[in-house]
């Protein structure tokens, strides 16, 4: 059977307006080597949605959004840690450097009250 205790704990806060008393609730999220696993027993063993949801507890939804980004998931997985939660993407450091930059740019402008809009900018 497999190991549940890989789960990690997210607590998630209620986005509703004034229910501040309402405690958080915990959200549990597969790691990337958990999910690369579902990914295998679906396609390698075709086991069903919702076989695969009911061994790792999950909603059959999940599962399906899990399959929905394979191709994300078998990328980060083969260049991330195998404990980590999340995909992620590689970035190229020009852009990154350069959506600091405007970023700054735009927050420089809303301090001195310039607006900043497409149409002024020619678009």
């Amino acid at each position: 059977m497999w190991k549940f205790e890989t789960l990690r704990q997210v607590s998630v806060q209620s986005s509703g307006a004034g229910n501040s008393d309402m405690p958080k609730r915990n959200r549990n999220v597969l790691p990337l080597s958990e999910k690369v696993k579902v990914l295998d027993l679906i396609r390698k063993e075709k086991k069903s949605y919702a076989e695969v949801a009911k061994i790792y507890r999950k909603n059959e939804s999940s599962i399906r959004e899990i399959v929905k980004k394979e191709k994300e998931i078998r990328a980060s997985f083969a260049i991330a840690p195998q404990t980590a939660k999340v995909t992620a993407t590689a970035r190229d450091k020009c852009l990154v450097k350069m959506e600091k930059a405007l970023n700054l740019w735009v927050e420089d402008m809303n301090r001195k009250f310039i607006v900043v809009n497409l149409v002024g900018l020619g678009f």
